[in-house]
């Protein structure tokens, strides 16, 4: 059977959400093995290590992590993140540090078996000497944790999250109920507020459509418009790839030309803006994603021209994200 690892997460009303990113990266750097919380798994099973995550203070900025396995001494270190590193990172980073400290304890365990067996002797005084040793190894150290500064862990090669980001690109989408649809430029400038999955932007985009044909003459017209919203954001580690869903108030200008004539209409709509990246982290990525106008239909309509805007009002993007 493969050798398990249980981790224990204190204290007990930290949330779990994260959890699930720890666990994924301990298995995965571990030699041999897999990781899984300690909740998770049966009352009938012997873990090879027992892991403590120890979080201080209500910002998630510094955690300490303790593992010990057989007979080998409790191993320790003690983490100090960053605001700009984002919660999912820093437990990714608890998962990596679990593992090498597991590989840390399979060596001293391993070096304390070899003692063990070229000193064994039947003798009473040994044994209960060897028992001794075993209790002591089982109880954590009350010295201090190594700093940070002597991590065996290496951080994510990855920059973290970007607190500033800004994209720029085309658009496409439906016009009028007939005729083409729009095609046009559309650029965004977001903020994510530090320590939170919470973002902040501001947005515009331009378009132009031709047709339908009205009395024998094709319309043109003219999409404007700008928007603010929040939202939140996340990344998919094992995808590479960061997104966000928003909420967006928007002004909207429509205006169509027809035989040397102009005619508009405005509205002030909510929206849904929901994109994605790649990668997740980095100077620049590739983004993409739709705006939905909420409810989905489109409450413009021409004046004296007979035209509305289609049952689904939405707009598919794409383009790059720059982000600092």
């Amino acid at each position: 059977m493969s050798p398990v690892v249980s981790l224990d997460v204190l204290p007990a009303d930290v949330p779990a959400d994260y959890a699930p990113a720890m666990v994924s990266a301990c298995t995965d750097a571990l030699i041999e093995g897999r990781c899984a919380m300690t909740s998770s798994l049966p009352e009938s099973t012997q873990p090879e290590a027992v892991a403590l995550v120890l979080w201080q203070g209500d910002d998630f900025l510094r955690v300490t992590v303790r593992v010990g396995r057989g007979r080998a001494q409790w191993v320790a270190r003690a983490l100090t993140f960053s605001e700009r590193d984002s919660i999912a990172e820093r437990w990714t980073t608890v998962g990596l540090t679990v593992a090498t400290l597991v590989g840390e304890t399979r060596e001293l365990d391993g070096k304390a078996g070899e003692a063990g067996s070229a000193s064994s002797s039947p003798q009473t005084g040994d044994a209960q000497h060897s028992t001794s040793a075993l209790a002591a190894a089982a109880t954590p150290p009350t010295r201090p944790v190594a700093p940070a500064s002597t991590l065996a862990v290496r951080p994510p090669a990855s920059r973290p999250l970007a607190r500033w980001r800004g994209g720029l690109g085309v658009l496409t989408g439906p016009g009028w109920d007939s005729g083409s649809w729009q095609f046009g430029g559309w650029l965004s400038w977001g903020f994510r507020v530090p320590s939170t999955p919470l973002v902040l932007h501001a947005a515009g985009s331009y378009a132009r459509s031709a047709g339908p044909t009205v009395d024998d003459s094709a319309l043109s017209t003219r999409w404007a418009t700008v928007g603010v919203g929040a939202g939140l954001t996340g990344t998919l580690p094992a995808l590479d790839v960061a997104g966000s869903a928003e909420l967006e108030l928007a002004f909207r200008r429509v205006d169509a030309d027809f035989r040397g004539h102009s005619t508009g209409d405005q509205e002030v709509p909510l929206r849904l803006r929901a994109m994605a990246s790649f990668p997740a982290r980095g100077a620049l990525g590739a983004t993409g994603g739709v705006v939905v106008r909420l409810p989905p239909g489109n409450s413009n309509e021409s004046s004296g021209l007979r035209l509305s805007g289609p049952a689904f009002s939405a707009e598919v993007l794409a383009g790059l994200e720059v982000r600092l």
